[in-house]
């Protein structure tokens, strides 16, 4: 099970900075959250700060979606130091290879060009671009005999054109 800190979906025994920024937490079995507690030096916290969610400040107008078991909100910093949120569908996993994979994650296409990202409803969002998987090339043999017929072999391989972005779940 992920842990989910911060809008970012992490997978079991990834590590990333504590949200106090001198300590580093790894996301363990269960999607339970492990941190060090290094006493950090202490700092002043800006005045541009107006919100605060558990140990998280907050910026005016910044956002986040708070989890809690199957419920997700969107939750934004107001103002005057409240916190407002708007219940949303929590994000969907999606599989590839019998994997399951969280959204944001990031995985290479069957084509082996494009990238697929997981979205937030469980979809594959691909990359859609020009690949080219070889370039044409030509071999020419000399005989050193300008009378003779030089033979020119010359192959033709696949390039793959397209230039849109599209949703398939079944491109990986």
């Amino acid at each position: 099970m992920p842990c989910f800190v911060d809008g970012v979906w992490h997978h079991e025994g990834d590590t990333f900075p504590a949200r106090d920024g001198c300590n580093k937490c790894t996301c363990g079995k269960g999607g339970v959250m492990s941190c060090t507690e290094i006493a950090c030096a202490t700092t002043t916290p800006s005045f541009e700060y107006k919100c605060q969610y558990g140990i998280k400040l907050l910026k005016e107008g910044e956002s986040f979606i708070a989890r809690n078991i199957q419920l997700c909100s969107n939750c934004t910093c107001q103002g005057d130091g409240r916190i407002t949120c708007i219940e949303v569908p929590c994000p969907q996993n999606c599989i590839k290879d019998g994997r399951e994979y969280y959204p944001g994650d990031v995985v290479k296409a069957a084509d082996k060009c494009n990238e697929c990202t997981c979205s937030n409803q469980g979809q594959w969002e691909c990359t859609e671009k020009a690949c080219v998987t070889d370039l044409p090339t030509s071999t020419v043999k000399d005989t050193g005999n300008p009378s003779a017929a030089n033979s020119l072999h010359t192959t033709f391989r696949t390039v793959i054109m397209s230039s849109v972005l599209i949703v398939l779940s079944t491109l990986v």
